[in-house]
């Protein structure tokens, strides 16, 4: 019996040990897509996806890293089938280059900005807040005392 508990009592220190070497040593492959396209073009169906600042065309890095300093929040294709990327703070630029797909040498070019101007929020005080959403209430004055 104390022979059966110690083969378990090791296959469960083997297990915890290779869990731990490989929970340490693992690394992901590649980062993390932030953005990504499927769909038509000149070609029947294609890929694009951001990793970082790098977009890939069906897998292969095309063109310059992203410019701008906010993360991808959209990408699609523009005009002339050429991938287009929308950053967080809303700057759209526009992937240059005379083949498609496009290749690694191919330039980012400014779009616009097709929300230039920050978005104005009043702020309310609490007791501004419960007076606007407040049932309306008569007008009433305290009974006089005397």
């Amino acid at each position: 019996m104390a022979r059966k508990f110690f083969y378990v009592c090791a296959g469960l220190m083997m297990l915890a040990v290779s869990f731990h070497l490989g929970a340490s040593f693992a690394r992901a492959q590649a980062g993390i897509v932030s953005a990504g396209y499927l769909g038509p073009a000149r070609y029947p169906v294609f890929t694009l996806a951001v990793v970082g600042r790098q977009m890939y065309v069906e897998g292969r890095p095309a063109g310059l890293p992203i410019p701008g300093a906010g993360e991808v929040r959209w990408m699609g294709v523009g005009f002339g089938d050429r991938p287009a990327v929308m950053l967080e703070n809303g700057d759209c630029y526009l992937l240059t280059g005379e083949t498609f797909p496009p290749q690694p040498g191919d330039v980012w070019v400014s779009a616009g900005n097709p929300i230039p101007f920050a978005t104005e929020a009043s702020r309310e005080s609490w007791g501004q807040l419960k007076s606007h959403y407040a049932p309306s209430r008569p007008n009433w004055k305290p009974a006089d005392t005397k």
